[in-house]
């Protein structure tokens, strides 16, 4: 049994929340899930309307398979904060892992209606379009993630796919090109990613083809051959320390493998 995490009795019960809060993150971080379940349980029970600490407990369930409890955790969050963008987010691929289409749809374009410029959310809405071949619609959702946030490389390649899908080719194979001269500038750069957003899949099955990369260093070539995935929806959006992270290639995200 671990050891109590609350000091007893606290001389400061806010710093000792905030300390709370901070090492629950921290463990959140490094996948120590009981340790941080137990943490961001303790926040809750000294601070029960800490909503960070519940969007971050719904993130930890999620990651643990417990998908009814996260859900309950993100609608208690709610309850509290309607307005926050990110816990329709959440929300929505939780649903959506649960398979509710439908309530995954309606949070994303909730979430997308109070933070238009949220392009995670414009793209789990278009990949959910595209899975149901909504194409018109995924279409037009992946533009929209394009839009505002111009280098969101599986944008590019799910556009490109869905096109072609849609007989469109000649726009499709740009889609694709686009996606191929944004890889490459990364990889003239010698900034090899930490995340998987770099390298897309589906693009090689397509009229354009990677022969660049295949010329690149014996190192990157490895680094494709093992990350080369299908391409797959955005993570959670997770709290850090006092403060919403709203890239999405938060290293903290709950669907982070």
């Amino acid at each position: 049994m671990s050891a109590p995490l609350v000091p007893d009795p606290p001389e400061n019960p806010h710093a000792t929340v905030q300390q709370l809060f901070n090492q629950a993150v921290n463990w959140h971080r490094q996948r120590n899930f009981p340790q941080a379940l137990e943490a961001y349980q303790q926040v809750l029970s000294l601070v029960p309307a800490h909503v960070d600490a519940q969007v971050n407990l719904g993130s930890l369930l999620k990651q643990m398979g417990r998908l009814e409890d996260a859900i309950a955790t993100y609608q208690q969050a709610l309850a509290l904060q309607p307005n926050r963008a990110d816990i329709w987010f959440n929300l929505g691929n939780t649903l959506q892992a649960q398979e509710d289409a439908k309530g995954a749809e309606d949070a994303f374009r909730r979430s997308i209606q109070l933070q238009p410029t949220l392009a995670a959310a414009h793209f789990n809405l278009g990949r959910l379009l595209q899975q149901q071949e909504k194409l018109e619609a995924a279409v037009i959702c992946y533009r929209d993630a394009i839009i505002h946030a111009p280098q969101l490389i599986r944008a590019h390649t799910n556009l490109g796919n869905t096109l072609k899908a849609l007989g469109q080719f000649d726009e499709a194979v740009c889609c694709h090109q686009q996606a191929k001269t944004l890889i490459d500038h990364v990889y003239s750069n010698n900034r090899l990613p930490l995340h998987t957003d770099i390298v897309t899949a589906g693009i090689s099955d397509h009229e354009i083809t990677f022969t660049k990369l295949e010329q690149r260093s014996k190192l990157k070539k490895e680094f494709v051959t093992k990350r080369w995935f299908k391409p797959s929806d955005y993570d959670d959006i997770a709290i850090k320390i006092g403060e919403a992270d709203w890239t999405p290639m938060n290293t903290m995200s709950a669907d982070k493998a």
